[in-house]
C-alpha cells in the first residue's frame, strides 16, 4: 500500500493529487481537501482490514500500570482532546480513533495514529506538547500530535479494558466524574462498534465481558485540565 501527494507545480495546473497504488484518489486546488481525503481514506481502509479486531469508534489510552481505559463517542465530543491530556498526564496510547478488541482474548491493541485535534485547546492547556509540523497549506482548522514525540515509550501493549469512560463536555461546566452503571456504559460502546454489521448480535457477549470487569464513569466537564485531573484521579487511585 504506497500513498503519494504531489503540488500543483508537478502538473502545471495549481491542482494537488492523491495517488492511491498509483491510482489518483482525489484532486483539488485546496491542499487541505486532498489530505482530509487522505486520512479518511486510511482510516477506512484500516477499518476494511482489520481482521478479526471490533473496531470501536473511541479514544483508547492504558492506565499507568497496564489496564486500557476507552472513551467511546461520536465525531466532535472531545476524545481526542482528552486523550491528549492523559498522554500528557503519562497514560499510554493505543488509539484517538479506533479502540481495537480481540473478540477471543478480550485484550485492547494500538491503532497507531498521530492524534488529530479540531482545535487548539490542547496546546494552550500544554504549551509543552509538541505540535506536528506540517506545511500550513495542508492544515485546515486541524492540529496533529505525534504521541512518540510525546515519549518514546508511549506506545501501550495490549491490555484488557478496565475503565470505560462516559465524556461530555459542556463549555463553562463544573467538572464532575461518578460511576455509571455498566448497562449505560455498555450500551454507548455498542453505539460506537464501527464494524457491527460484521459481527451483528455475536457481539453480544464481548460487550458483557467488557464492562463486566470495568470500572464505569460518566464524566462532564467544561475544562481539560480539570477532566485530565479527575480521571487520573479516578483511575489510578
Amino acid at each position: 500500500v504506497q500513498y503519494e501527494l504531489l503540488d500543483g507545480d508537478a502538473a502545471g495546473d495549481g491542482r494537488v493529487r492523491l495517488y492511491y497504488n498509483s491510482v489518483v484518489l482525489a484532486s483539488s486546488l485546496n491542499a487541505a481537501d486532498v489530505l482530509d481525503q487522505m486520512l479518511w481514506h486510511i482510516n477506512a481502509e484500516s477499518a476494511r482490514r482489520t481482521g478479526e479486531f471490533v473496531l470501536v469508534h473511541a479514544g483508547a489510552v492504558a492506565v499507568p500500570g497496564g489496564a486500557g481505559l476507552i472513551i467511546p463517542g461520536v465525531s466532535g465530543t472531545g476524545k481526542s482532546t482528552l486523550v491528549s491530556g492523559l498522554l500528557h498526564a503519562g497514560f499510554g496510547y493505543f488509539s484517538d480513533e479506533a479502540a481495537a478488541i480481540d473478540p477471543i482474548e478480550r485484550q485492547l491493541h494500538s491503532y497507531p495514529k498521530a492524534v488529530t485535534l479540531k482545535d487548539r485547546t490542547v496546546f494552550e492547556t500544554y504549551p509543552e506538547l509538541p505540535p506536528a509540523g506540517v506545511r500550513p497549506e495542508y492544515v485546515r482548522n486541524h492540529w496533529y500530535i505525534v504521541p512518540e514525540e510525546i515519549r518514546p515509550d508511549i506506545m501501550a501493549p495490549p491490555a484488557p479494558v478496565g475503565h470505560v469512560v462516559l465524556s461530555r463536555f459542556e463549555p463553562g461546566a463544573p467538572t464532575t466524574i461518578e460511576l455509571a452503571s455498566r448497562a449505560e456504559a455498555a450500551a454507548a460502546v455498542g453505539r460506537s462498534i464501527i464494524n457491527i454489521g460484521r459481527y451483528k448480535s455475536r457481539v453480544l457477549p464481548l460487550l458483557a465481558d467488557l464492562v463486566a470487569g470495568a470500572r464505569c464513569y460518566s464524566l462532564r466537564s467544561g475544562d481539560l485540565r480539570s477532566a485530565v485531573d479527575a480521571v487520573v484521579a479516578a483511575t489510578t487511585s
